[in-house]
């Protein structure tokens, strides 16, 4: 037979061996869902469906898997998984909320042709420790938008189930093949969904978590396909994985003529009798399916964990596996890490446990074959014990003394030993006509306060939501306002003739300013006089008579204060006593002169006033020259030696007039 006959038939392969013993769908089945709930041999292919609840059914993860049994395989491995989800040559896995939400729906529509669903568990019969906790709508991917107008109803006693056998012939002749890759793939160490299955991550470095999906022992990448593929046995027959629903011990057979041996057929003839050399082919290495289980956290003071990890296929009769645990990364620190039991068993039992995250490699031998698998335990630091906050304000009391208007509030003093996200302010109570606006903020300013007093609360909230609250108090006061002090200047004392007189009020004085002032006559005074400016600083008073005047000075502050001085003007017949003149003592100079001698008659002095001076040279050897003779002072010159003598001569506004003489005596 031709290998394009090899080829065509390969697909069906499955659904003779189906036809001649079919109890090999259920061996099948058990072999990669050993959990599966319900059984495994209650399994359909559905085919041209989406679940009945759509994107809300629920948690929607995808996978790096190319066929629908891949998708499944990797579905059964993993408890979360109720349904295993192939559309458009992109496999999802699906927690549901309920069965109901996850049973098949018939859709229409060409992008629906390649769409497949296998129930794997039953959602409703799932342990009940195993609960929703994430919310679909966050978690859908963008390509299942799937249009509700596509649906079709369901007719009477109308299945959309397939059997396996069925649907095996339309999705592996519809399926579009997997895509061939231009690159290799990157992927995380220790995250299985990275690569695809018969895969694995090698980092680039020992330091690094990234790396690039490889091949596992025994496989080789496929230049056609892009994935990894079974070795060429030692008969030379080259074994590849068919992207298809194929099991794994079914095998393409290819560039050869002759028949090969493969698991499916050798399990077929012990059925039907043939007798067929198993010597044609070498055993094929088969890759363990190892899952160490999914990531694990706890928080302290718990420390401890327990990690089980499970291989596919099964242990049977006469295989055990061996399984070895191995530390990957810890938490840094000089500390102790934790105590590891059971390293060489399928469970681990890890106890002292510190905060971190550990990650710990499962890796199992057997029969030839091998796998591994990565899980991460992370270890929280105990949950904290929240104290409640407590609310300050700084000034608590504060009291503002016009013309200060502001002043400030703060409550950034509040602690709490997380931190505190809110501040929350009220007034408690205001002087009446004034307006204010709080903000939530930690600081408030208050601005243009009016005399009186203020009340205001502070409310503080920290990270889990606990209140604290204090008060603050603000009072206002009036600024000081003292009284004006009146000043109406000191008493006056005239001679008549004059009879006239100004008296001056402008040294009165007070802090904020003198409003009015006020002159009146002392009521002890009864003598006549005119008066001008009563109600200005300055009070002139005219046809004075001979006697005592008493005057009053009243001025009054912008606060209505007010305060008096009082003044006396003294008023005396007119006098006609002579002046008196003074000329000097004598004066002593020598030849020759620098500058003229200065007579001096300042002393001089009368009553009231000297109208005139008048200085003259009475004797001396040579006429002198006056200059200034009119004056209190004069200048001599041109003087030569001898003895000469000036006399001063003063006269009052009377006409009576008096002099005095001085000598000047000139050597040479």
């Amino acid at each position: 037979m031709s290998t394009m006959n090899l080829n065509f038939l390969l697909p069906l392969l499955p659904v003779l061996v189906l036809s001649v013993n079919p109890r090999l769908k259920d061996n099948y089945l058990e072999m990669h869902c050993p959990k599966s709930n319900p059984p495994s041999s209650h399994f359909f292919v559905h085919q041209s469906v989406t679940p009945q609840g759509n994107l809300s059914a629920g948690q929607y993860n995808r996978i790096n898997a190319r066929t629908l049994l891949e998708c499944t395989k990797a579905c059964c491995v993993k408890e979360s998984c109720d349904v295993a989800f192939f559309f458009d040559s992109s496999c999802f896995h699906i927690h549901c909320k309920s069965s109901e939400l996850c049973k098949p729906l018939v859709r229409t529509g060409k992008k629906f042709k390649h769409s497949y669903m296998i129930q794997v568990r039953d959602a409703d019969l799932r342990s009940s420790s195993d609960t929703w906790s994430q919310k679909s709508s966050e978690l859908q991917p963008k390509e299942l938008m799937f249009h509700l107008d596509d649906k079709k109803p369901l007719k009477t006693g109308e299945n959309t189930s397939y059997d396996y056998k069925t649907s095996l012939k339309a999705t592996t002749a519809s399926s579009k093949g997997p895509v061939r890759p231009t690159q290799k793939k990157t992927c995380t160490y220790g995250i299985d969904e990275d690569c695809a299955i018969n895969e694995h991550c090698v980092v680039y470095n020992n330091r690094a978590r990234q790396g690039f999906c490889e091949c596992d022992d025994g496989y080789t990448r496929s230049e056609s396909t892009g994935e990894c593929q079974l070795l060429t046995t030692k008969s030379g027959l080259n074994v590849t994985a068919t992207p298809s629903l194929l099991p794994t011990n079914v095998t393409n057979v290819q560039n050869s003529s002759q028949p090969a041996t493969t698991p499916s057929s050798e399990y077929e003839n012990k059925v039907t009798g043939n007798k067929k050399s198993s010597s044609t082919s070498a055993p094929i290495e088969r890759h363990l399916v190892v899952s160490a289980g999914g990531n694990k956290v706890i928080q302290l003071p718990d420390n401890e964990v327990t990690l089980s990890a499970y291989a596919l296929p099964q242990e049977n009769t006469g295989v055990k596996y061996s399984y070895l645990w191995t530390l990957l990364s810890q938490p840094g620190g000089d500390e102790e890490a934790g105590i590891m039991q059971g390293q060489t068993s399928p469970t681990l039992k890890l106890s002292k446990l510190r905060s971190g995250v550990y990650m710990f490699e499962i890796s199992v031998t057997g029969n030839g074959s091998s796998g591994k698998d990565t899980v991460n335990v992370t270890v929280l630091p105990p949950k904290r014990t929240n104290k409640p906050p407590v609310a300050v304000i700084q000034p608590s009391n504060v009291t503002v003394k016009l013309p200060n208007k502001d002043t400030v509030l703060d409550g950034s003093y509040s602690t709490d030993d997380d931190k505190i996200i809110d501040y929350h302010w009220e007034v408690i109570s205001l002087p009446i006509g004034y307006k204010i606006q709080l903000n939530n903020s930690s600081t408030v300013q208050l601005r243009n306060l009016i005399p009186g007093f203020y009340r205001f609360k502070l409310t503080v909230k920290d990270s889990d939501g606990i209140l604290n609250y204090t008060f603050a108090n603000v009072t206002v006061l009036k600024e000081k306002d003292y009284p004006p002090t009146a000043n109406a200047g000191s008493d006056a004392v005239m001679y008549l003739p004059q009879d006239d007189v100004t008296l001056n009020g402008n040294l009165s004085s007070d802090d904020k300013g003198i409003k009015s002032y006020q002159w009146v006559k002392s009521p002890e005074t009864d003598k006549s006089v005119d008066m001008e400016g009563t109600n200005s600083p300055y009070l002139h008073l005219s046809h004075l008579e001979v006697g005592v005047y008493k005057f009053i000075l009243k001025v009054t502050d912008t606060s209505d204060q007010t305060s008096e001085a009082e003044v006396h003007v003294f008023v005396k017949p007119e006098s006609n006593i002579p002046p008196k003149a003074v000329a000097g003592e004598d004066i002593n100079v020598s030849l020759p002169l620098d500058k003229p001698v200065t007579l001096d008659g300042k002393k001089s002095s009368d009553g009231i006033k000297i109208m005139k001076w008048n200085w003259k040279q009475v004797n001396g050897p040579k006429p002198a020259s006056i200059e200034n003779g009119n004056t209190s002072t004069a200048q001599v010159s041109r003087l030569v030696p001898g003895e000469y003598v000036f006399k001063l001569t003063v006269c009052d506004d009377k006409g009576q007039n008096t002099s005095d003489e001085v000598k000047v005596i000139v050597t040479q």
